[in-house]
């Protein structure tokens, strides 16, 4: 894509997709679900 803009000419920074931040995202929140959805099942049948 680098290549392809270089070609092109001067047309500013190539456009970045989202994967990156997506994928933090998702890592963030499966963590969290392995967390707090043990805790919740505790929570609530403890007794």
């Amino acid at each position: 894509m680098k290549a392809l803009w270089e070609t092109i000419g001067a047309c500013g920074t190539p456009p970045k997709d989202g994967s990156y931040d997506f994928a933090v995202y998702a890592i963030v929140l499966l963590a969290l679900a392995w967390v707090l959805v043990p805790m919740a099942g505790w929570l609530l049948f403890r007794g």
